[in-house]
């Protein structure tokens, strides 16, 4: 089945995204909630089966425009159906519970209200999977209908191992917070991106692959805690390259200490683990596949990777010198840096 048109969103009004934000968010807490134990049976098959999981979740979830959920539909169609089919199937579970009770308490919403919106996301949530399944490619294996009975299948067979957390009174807490004020608005080249993207992956992976010394130290950098990795990775996913991008200081903080990692990391033997130089050294044995990577390439693509960091570090000491916690920033690169 050949996918639709990228014209196709062409029709879409200006305000398309906003039309959708209730179900999206909705669906979004109900995955979040399953996905909070990604070892109990019931989201570990789900994962398995549709490859939606936690920080798929965050990163369908940071959708905030109508051209970023285009580029959803476009480059991984399957991901939002898992996302709107799971989301719904657990809105009718016992994971419901603390979504509601966090309408009523926390967002003030009376029982009419949370009623109309449970009630409106399961239905325009089934329409909207059903636009979302045009764009999805059965010749590659993506069929809809196969994966909506499998998914209905699992929790109808897994429903009772279920433990429901709530994740929701975290969220009031921290909406309950003050916010950080932006201090920065930056857009990036594409490359840029690329490279700032990777280094919040390999600050939050390394630590899970390798018992080095430098990668079990990364959980305990100060601007890095997990959650906060998650989120910057599904914000800088959702980004487009040159589009303008507000960051708090403490975004700004954890992409210094993230990027130098990523720099520490290229530079050494850290990223042995991952076989990556030997993956792109291996020659593809398709006639047309691009030759493989040599290792003055590899020193080439390290110097630019490592030219862009510095760059960016050296814009953020130089412009946020003496804020909070920059000293203490500085000092656990440092540390890192003789853990090599």
């Amino acid at each position: 089945m050949a996918k639709p048109s990228t014209s196709v969103f062409n029709q879409f009004p200006p305000d398309f995204f906003e039309r959708l934000a209730p179900c999206m968010n909705l669906c979004g807490m109900a995955c979040m909630q399953l996905f909070t134990r990604p070892t109990d049976p019931l989201p570990m098959e789900v994962t398995a089966l549709t490859g939606l999981d936690l920080m798929q979740t965050r990163l369908i979830s940071a959708i905030n425009s109508t051209e970023a959920l285009e580029r959803q539909f476009l480059e991984a169609p399957h991901l939002l159906y898992a996302y709107l089919l799971v989301g719904r199937l657990a809105l009718e579970s016992p994971l419901a519970q603390p979504i509601m009770r966090y309408l009523r308490q926390d967002v003030d919403f009376d029982e009419q209200q949370v009623e109309a919106l449970h009630t409106h996301t399961l239905s325009f949530g089934a329409v909207l999977m059903e636009a979302v399944s045009k764009f999805m490619d059965q010749e590659e294996g993506d069929d809809p209908d196969l994966m909506r009975l499998q998914v209905e299948g699992l929790f109808a067979r897994l429903a009772d191992t279920l433990t429901v957390v709530d994740v929701m009174q975290e969220l009031a807490l921290q909406a309950a917070e003050p916010e950080e004020e932006p201090v920065l608005d930056m857009g990036f080249l594409e490359a840029q991106l690329h490279m700032i993207r990777l280094s919040v992956s390999i600050t939050k992976l390394l630590p899970l692959l390798t018992r080095h010394p430098f990668a079990q130290a990364l959980p305990g950098l100060s601007a890095c805690p997990a959650a906060a990795l998650d989120d910057m990775s599904a914000r800088l996913q959702a980004a487009a390259p040159e589009e303008p991008i507000s960051f708090t200081l403490p975004d700004l903080l954890l992409l210094y200490q993230a990027t130098q990692v990523l720099a520490m990391a290229l530079v050494s033997n850290v990223l042995d683990i991952l076989h990556w130089q030997k993956a792109m050294a291996e020659p593809d044995a398709a006639e047309d596949a691009p030759a493989p990577f040599t290792a003055d390439d590899f020193s080439r693509s390290q110097e630019i990777i490592c030219s862009m960091i510095a760059g960016f570090v050296e814009f953020v000491q130089e412009n946020f010198e003496d804020e909070p916690g920059m000293n203490e920033a500085r000092e656990e690169v440092v540390a890192l840096a003789d853990l090599l």
